[in-house]
């Protein structure tokens, strides 16, 4: 697991590895307000004191030569939507843009609104195959395309409902199909 420290009285934010156990150490620090992260690949990444990743963490205040032994964590796993898009014939959507969404309320009303996490820009294959990790486990997500389909602008096409859960070896995916012009 990676551990990084980052502070305005810092230059530049550093960052160790725990051991085998998970215990970690970063020495020399002046006195000041700190902000711990810690991330491992397959899991979601945290600051020291999120209880949830949509929380905000905990800074740690530290003092000349003071000694924190108490910053724990535990990151939960990061789950992963697979899915495969495809036109009204079954023929696959190549190169579409996809990104999860969730309903959330924003600004007094039910939305669909992006979900963090699922890395930066997620785009389907050639066979219209698409895999978007590092999303934190929930309920109620739906994927969203937008792309072309034989010249026509293609958007809409939310997936099934469900568990946004880690993607078992062998499953098959639900299939997701656009129509051209449809939301």
């Amino acid at each position: 697991m990676q551990i990084g420290v980052r502070s305005r009285e810092l230059t530049e934010s550093r960052s160790v590895s725990t051991n085998s156990q998970g215990v970690f150490e970063i020495t020399e620090l002046p006195a000041g307000r700190y902000t711990l992260t810690a991330s491992r690949g397959g899991y979601l990444r945290l600051e020291y004191g999120q209880r949830h990743p949509d929380e905000s963490g905990r800074p740690i205040q530290l003092a000349d030569g003071q000694t924190v032994t108490d910053a724990d964590f535990a990151l939960p796993r990061a789950s992963t939507i697979v899915g495969r898009i495809t036109d009204e014939i079954g023929d696959p959507l190549a190169n579409a843009s996809i990104f999860p969404v969730q309903w959330k309320f924003f600004r007094g009303q039910r939305r669909l609104v992006p979900v963090s996490g699922g890395g930066t820009f997620n785009r389907t294959d050639d066979t219209g195959g698409y895999r978007i990790t590092g999303l934190e486990p929930g309920r109620v997500l739906r994927v969203r395309a937008d792309g072309r389909l034989g010249g026509s602008r293609v958007s809409g096409g939310a997936a099934r409902e469900g568990d946004a859960g880690a993607h078992r070896r062998g499953a098959t995916p639900p299939p997701v199909t656009l129509v051209p012009g449809g939301r």
